[in-house]
C-alpha cells in the first residue's frame, strides 16, 4: 500500500466508485479536491459486498472512458482488498482527515451535549 496526496492526480483523468450512504457527496468532494470532474462515477448501495460482476463493471466502465486511475473510499477498499490488483488500473482509496482549526472546544462541548441528550431515557407517552 502506497500513500499519495491528491496532487498526484494533477493532469490525470480518473473515475470513482463507492458504496456509501451519500455517494454524491463523495464524488463532489473528489471534484472539489482535485479541481477535475471524474470521467465516470458509479454508486453502489451502502454496505455493498462487490461480487465479481460488479468489479468487472467498474473496470469495463473505466476502459470505456479511457481512465487508468480509479478512486474509491477506504471503507470500500477494505471490502475489495486483493480483488483489484492485476487488472491494469491504478485503484486508490481516498482517506479523509478532518481538522478543526477554530472552535474545537465548542465543537466537543456540542457533541457531548448531543450525546448526553441521546443517552437520557425517553419519557413514556
Amino acid at each position: 500500500d502506497t500513500q499519495q496526496t491528491l496532487d498526484w492526480l494533477a493532469g490525470k483523468q480518473y473515475g470513482a466508485f463507492c458504496g456509501i450512504g451519500q455517494p454524491d457527496n463523495f464524488f463532489r468532494m473528489l471534484e472539489s479536491l482535485t479541481n477535475e470532474e471524474p470521467k465516470f462515477t458509479i454508486a453502489f448501495p451502502d454496505h455493498y459486498s462487490y461480487p465479481e460482476q460488479s468489479i468487472k463493471k467498474i473496470f469495463k466502465v473505466a476502459d470505456e472512458h479511457g481512465v487508468n486511475v480509479i478512486l474509491t473510499t477506504c471503507k470500500d477498499a477494505v471490502k475489495l482488498r486483493g480483488k483489484l490488483v492485476g487488472r491494469g488500473k491504478t485503484v486508490m482509496a481516498v482517506d479523509i482527515d478532518v481538522k478543526v482549526y477554530h472552535g474545537e472546544e465548542d465543537l466537543w462541548e456540542k457533541i457531548d451535549a448531543v450525546l448526553r441528550l441521546s443517552s437520557k431515557p425517553q419519557a413514556q407517552e
